[in-house]
């Protein structure tokens, strides 16, 4: 199998990815948001991002992130929609984590206290 055909056919491919995954799969079915919601929210989504040199070579993403990355930004923007939360929840919560992975020793879990 070509590497193009293998990165066209991994999407997800860190952990992170699919917990990322797997968080809206379960949003969806608590009824957060619909499917056809999250289907036109990523689709404007990827089409924002469009094709940009730097993002996108022989029709391939460049960074193994980028669908990581499109997909995030999605959930945040439709939790944001549906006022499920807010940037500044999320912003806050992001500084938490990156505290915590600052102050935790190599080789411990990191977690909040």
């Amino acid at each position: 199998m070509s590497n193009r055909i293998k990165r066209l056919c991994k999407p997800f491919t860190a952990p992170w990815h699919v917990e990322l995954l797997a968080i809206t799969i379960q949003l969806n079915e608590q009824g957060y948001f619909s499917y056809s919601d999250w289907k036109n929210c990523l689709r404007e989504q990827l089409r924002q991002e469009g094709k940009s040199e730097k993002k996108w070579e022989n029709d391939m993403p460049v960074d193994d992130d980028y669908y990581y990355k499109v997909w995030l930004t999605t959930l945040v923007s439709l939790l944001e929609k549906h006022e499920i939360t807010d940037s500044g929840a999320i912003d806050l919560m992001q500084q938490r984590w990156v505290h915590a992975y600052q102050h935790t020793l190599h080789g411990k879990p990191v977690t909040l206290d």
